[in-house]
C-alpha cells in the first residue's frame, strides 16, 4: 500500500472516529419510560375541573390509585381509583367512574427519543358531575402535552355528554384532569 492510500485511511478512520464519538455524546439516553418502573401507588393527587355554560368548578384528588410501566418514548398505564372532595364553583360533587377493570387508560409518547416534549393521552374517561343544576355524565378521551422527566401531566378537552341523569346539563363538557404522582417520566 502506498503513502498516498495510508494517508486517506488513516484520514477516513478519523473523521470516522470523531464522528462516532460526536453522536455518541450528543444522543438521547437508550432508557425510557417510567422511575421506579413499573410505577403504583394509591396515594397519588391531582385536580378535577370543568368549565361549561354555568360557570366554571374543580375538585382535588386524592388518594389515586395510579400505575405505569415504561415503553419505548414514554409509559402505559392506568387510574382506576380516585377520590374528588372539596369541590367549589359550580361542581357540588365530582365522581370517577373508575374500577380495576374500567379505568382510565394512559399513554404517554416522547416527540422523540430525548426530546422536550411528548403527548399525554387518557382514554376511557368516565365521570359524574353534580351542579346545583343537575346531575351530568360525560365519557370521552383528554389529551395534553407533557415534558420529559415531569412527576405531573395535565390533560384537558371536551367529552361528550353521556347522559343527563337529572337537571340541566351543558354539553359538551371542557374537562381538564392534572394528576401529581411520585413516578417519573422519561423517553
Amino acid at each position: 500500500m502506498n503513502d498516498l492510500w495510508k494517508k486517506h485511511l488513516t484520514r477516513a478512520a478519523l473523521v470516522a472516529g470523531i464522528a462516532l464519538a460526536a453522536t455518541a455524546s450528543t444522543s438521547a439516553p437508550s432508557s425510557a419510560g417510567v422511575v421506579p418502573d413499573p410505577y403504583a401507588s394509591g396515594t397519588d393527587t391531582g385536580t378535577i375541573s370543568i368549565a361549561s355554560v354555568f360557570g366554571a368548578g374543580s375538585c382535588p384528588l386524592r388518594a389515586v390509585a395510579a400505575r405505569f410501566t415504561g415503553v419505548s418514548l414514554g409509559a402505559q398505564g392506568a387510574v382506576s381509583a380516585g377520590t374528588a372532595s372539596s369541590c367549589t364553583g359550580v361542581a357540588r360533587r365530582w365522581t370517577l367512574l373508575l374500577s380495576a377493570t374500567t379505568p382510565i387508560r394512559i399513554s404517554i409518547v416522547g416527540d422523540s427519543p430525548g426530546s422536550a416534549m411528548g403527548t399525554v393521552t387518557f382514554r376511557d374517561v368516565a365521570t359524574e358531575v353534580t351542579t346545583s343544576f343537575g346531575v351530568c355524565l360525560y365519557a370521552g378521551t383528554l389529551s395534553g402535552r407533557i415534558s420529559n422527566g415531569a412527576t405531573s401531566m395535565t390533560v384537558a378537552g371536551t367529552i361528550a355528554l353521556f347522559r343527563r341523569v337529572s337537571g340541566i346539563c351543558d354539553s359538551p363538557g371542557s374537562i381538564t384532569i392534572t394528576l401529581v404522582t411520585g413516578g417519573t417520566i422519561t423517553w
